[in-house]
């Protein structure tokens, strides 16, 4: 992570806020594996949040799905999450000229209500069903929106077939198996497997928007007057892309592994097909999320020897589907 000298903070503040503007403070929030983030202290303003993107050293170290313009690509997709624009965080300043820090950098504004995960034990079942029912229904107003390309909204990044980028997905994920020294048989074997179901794969439909990161970490919730929680807020939708809906890393958690959370979730996302074909996908899709997870471990240091397993397993479960 990047240490943000008192200089750096002060130009900051004067480009975002005028010549004449200092801080009162800055708070760094230690969560978050990709961006910096700090909590910002500005006279006039309301709580504000100031991130910084990856260094164009750090991102050329990572994975594959590690790129410095991840902020760039959050700023480029907002206009597109129209459907849900009440839920998101508004955009006070931005800067992509690395003229005063060495990484891109946007302040926005807090987000009301507390992170959907830091409630966990303190909700009733009722409560965390109504939001994982409201929750379903805005990632179906997520999926609405419809592309004319798959990928991100990146310079030449995007796919006319949904096959190709899946393929272009598993060349990184190999690419940084050999990088970081993991075993890399098992996720050439996912590579070979993806090239050998393109008609399977383009039968996924048209292009659509897709969040990639939903998690209750990234929700926000407050309570109304009668206590009932209301999901005021969702963050960090800097890997969003064009793509399967189904491909939705929270989705496919929900429908192949999470019985429970699934029920409620599916009741306001509404059912999704059940047929061979698109069973033998959103497996493709979990394995390939196996692997930039394994590939983030890496790149952390941590250890991926569980999620390496798990890919081998999953990789199997396909060959012999």
């Amino acid at each position: 992570m990047h240490t943000v000298t008192d200089e750096e903070f002060a130009a900051i503040a004067r480009r975002a806020f005028g010549r004449g503007m200092a801080l009162r403070g800055a708070e760094e929030i230690a969560t978050g594996t990709v961006n910096s983030t700090w909590r910002l202290t500005v006279p006039g303003e309301p709580p504000l949040i100031l991130r910084l993107g990856p260094t164009n050293e750090a991102a050329t170290a990572g994975p594959s799905w590690l790129p410095a313009d991840t902020l760039q690509r959050e700023h480029a997709l907002s206009p597109w999450l129209a459907p849900v624009a009440p839920l998101l965080p508004k955009t006070v300043a931005a800067d992509f000229t690395h003229q005063l820090i060495d990484r891109d950098w946007v302040i926005q504004t807090l987000m009301p209500g507390q992170p959907w995960s830091e409630l966990a034990g303190s909700l009733t079942d009722e409560q965390d069903a109504s939001l994982w029912q409201q929750l379903g229904a805005i990632t179906r107003e997520i999926h609405s929106v419809a592309g004319t390309s798959f990928g991100p909204l990146s310079p030449g990044r995007s796919f006319a077939r949904w096959s190709n980028l899946l393929a272009h997905d598993c060349d990184g994920i190999v690419a940084d198996f050999e990088r970081f020294g993991l075993p890399v048989a098992p996720v050439r074997r996912l590579r070979t497997l993806a090239s050998a179901h393109v008609v399977t794969l383009d039968g996924a439909g048209p292009p659509r928007l897709i969040h990639s990161d939903l998690d209750r970490r990234h929700v926000f919730v407050t309570f109304g007057p009668d206590g009932s929680p209301r999901i005021s807020g969702f963050i960090d939708y800097e890997f969003g892309r064009f793509a399967d809906p189904l491909s939705e890393s929270l989705l496919l958690s929900l429908a192949l592994d999470r019985p429970t959370e699934a029920e409620p979730f599916f009741a306001g996302y509404g059912p999704i097909p059940d047929d061979y074909a698109t069973r033998w996908r959103m497996r493709l899709y979990q394995a390939i999320v196996l692997g930039w997870t394994a590939g983030d471990q890496a790149r952390l240091g941590r250890d991926a020897a569980a999620t390496i397993a798990a890919i081998a397993g999953a990789v199997d479960a396909l060959a012999d589907s």
